[in-house]
């Protein structure tokens, strides 16, 4: 049996992780009953040739599923957006990467699709290497302490 996850990211930092965790996902694949389907929704963030295509050519991140083209900094459009292509579609898990715009609306769709689910509870994810400090006033501060609120957190 198969699980079902959903890799959101947008921004230059994510594609990089996304490189490592879909490598990864492919060799569990190849000696695992328990397969991983994991499609990659972009959320557009970082759009130009430079900052987003030439990432998924250079690391090889398969092309993903979902491209939704919202270059925008307002998070309540991305998650809307987030949220509209994701709410019909069966999955297990919402894995963010970070602390940008993708990484707060990713977080805040998946908690927005859970309450909308009646058996199965969806876990978002975020995983993270970064330093975390307690200065309120950077916005990655602010964004960590929401997704915390909701966040299965794995922190490397």
């Amino acid at each position: 049996m198969g699980r079902n996850w959903v890799l959101i990211v947008g921004a230059r930092p994510q594609f990089i992780k996304a490189s490592a965790l879909c490598k990864a996902i492919s060799e569990h694949n190849l000696c695992s009953v328990n397969k991983i389907n994991l499609d990659i929704l972009h959320t557009g963030q970082h759009y130009d040739n430079e900052m987003s295509q030439i990432f998924f050519n250079e690391l090889e991140i398969p092309s993903p599923k979902w491209n939704l083209h919202c270059d925008s900094s307002d998070v309540n459009l991305m998650s809307n957006k987030i949220i509209d292509t994701l709410k019909g579609e069966n999955i297990d898990k919402i894995i963010v990467f970070g602390d940008t715009n993708s990484t707060l609306s990713g977080a805040i769709s998946a908690e927005t699709l859970n309450t909308n689910r009646i058996q199965r509870k969806l876990f978002p994810v975020q995983y993270t290497a970064s330093l975390l400090c307690q200065d309120i006033r950077m916005c990655e501060t602010t964004f960590y302490r929401f997704l915390y609120r909701f966040v299965k957190c794995a922190v490397e």
